[in-house]
């Protein structure tokens, strides 16, 4: 089972750096401008570790944006 589990784990951690990936891909195009990104709520604390190691790159929620004096 241990086997299987990590197998999971990895591929789990494989598609989130995809999707990271992407997503900097992406927000290449547009330099300086705002990106909006919309997942799964699984794949947002993984995206947002990942994305924040990103040089140039500020992470944050729809909350941060919406009602910024909160």
């Amino acid at each position: 089972m241990a086997g299987e589990f990590a197998f999971l784990r990895d591929q789990w951690e494989d598609r989130n750096r995809i999707m990271a990936d992407n997503i900097m891909a992406q927000a290449a195009k547009y330099p300086g401008r705002r990106l909006v990104v919309i997942c799964g709520v699984d794949h947002k604390y993984a995206l947002r570790d990942l994305l924040a190691k990103e040089p140039g790159v500020k992470v944050l929620e729809y909350y941060e944006i919406a009602n910024p004096s909160k």
